[in-house]
């Protein structure tokens, strides 16, 4: 799996043109792309590090000293298989991402993962496969 993880004070979801599907204050916007290569051995571990990751700042403002999960912040996930493209000359080839019936499988296994380890009113999500629009500040 590979993650883009960006701090944000607020971000959420839209999807369809519908309002905020998801959407969450202060925490995590982490984008997730799956390997074809991917499977369920690592979830405990990658959720382990996502959660207690030392990101943030203390209220000292001593920097990385405090994770999501030691503040109570959020996490807003969202699915994005082009994580894993490659380009061949200027057309993107995504042979190296996870077929889509398999992917949604694990990343629905990913965010049950983190639900249990965490909290589950702090763990939102898009629409795996959906078109998205993604607001964060």
């Amino acid at each position: 799996m590979r993650f883009i993880i960006q701090r944000v004070n607020q971000a959420n979801v839209s999807i369809k043109g519908k309002d905020s599907s998801s959407k969450i204050g202060k925490g995590l916007l982490i984008y997730v792309g799956i390997n074809k290569n991917d499977n369920e051995d690592s979830l405990e571990i990658i959720c382990d590090k996502l959660l207690n990751a030392k990101l943030f700042d203390d209220e000292k403002e001593a920097r990385w000293k405090e994770s999501v999960m030691s503040l109570d912040f959020e996490i807003l996930i969202v699915s994005n298989f082009t994580l894993y493209n490659n380009f061949k000359g200027t057309k993107p080839n995504f042979n190296h991402s996870m077929d889509g019936t398999n992917a949604k499988i694990l990343f629905e296994k990913l965010v049950m993962k983190l639900k249990e380890k965490y909290k589950d009113e702090k763990i939102k999500t898009g629409e795996f496969g959906e078109y998205m629009l993604i607001d964060s500040q």
